[in-house]
């Protein structure tokens, strides 16, 4: 029981993590364009 928890929280961590990375991604991605243009 306790491991499947931990599981969880932990898939729920990185996949919070991953929609941040995207985002700062999809930040950084615009600020080149602008820089680009």
């Amino acid at each position: 029981m306790k491991n499947s928890e931990g599981i969880g929280a932990k898939t729920n961590n990185s996949s919070r993590l991953a929609s941040m990375v995207a985002r700062e991604t999809q930040n950084v991605a615009a600020c080149c364009r602008n820089v680009r243009l």
